[in-house]
């Protein structure tokens, strides 16, 4: 909920003040342009350990850009209000060798379709939530 409100001042903030104003730019920075590190997807641990997937929010561009656990992806995404949502994702074409990779991206994938809203139960912690509760868990790296 935190930070549901924290974007919404923020992107009100962000949108009223000149460019050069810094006071948005470093409130927005506690969850923006950072690359969150996925640590939980629909309620389950990663099997994957290594090369996980990341998500980073970028306020002056409404993108979202990371790695998905093979391929890189970008997209737009909206925040007003409690919700956040994700734009369709265009992702690279990279072949992944292990089969468990491609399984977790497509689940990330797939669950960054479904987001309706955001959390930071800590300030290193980001919960992204849809319709039916937190669909993935991320930590600062």
């Amino acid at each position: 909920m935190r930070l549901r409100v924290a974007l919404s001042f923020l992107t009100l903030v962000a949108a009223c003040a000149p460019r050069s104003a810094t006071p948005a730019a470093a409130g927005v920075a506690a969850v923006t342009n950072v690359d969150w590190v996925l640590t939980e997807l629909d309620g389950k641990a990663l099997s994957v350990t290594d090369r996980l997937p990341t998500l980073r929010l970028d306020p002056a561009t409404g993108r979202a850009t990371g790695n998905a656990g093979c391929n890189r992806f970008t997209g737009g995404y909206t925040q007003a209000g409690d919700s956040l949502r994700f734009s369709a994702l265009a992702l690279t074409r990279m072949m992944c060798a292990e089969p468990e990779r491609n399984a977790l991206e497509q689940a990330f994938t797939s669950a960054l379709a479904v987001v309706t809203g955001a959390a930071t139960p800590a300030t290193d912690r980001l919960e992204l939530t849809g319709p039916s509760g937190i669909v993935a868990r991320f930590r600062r790296p």
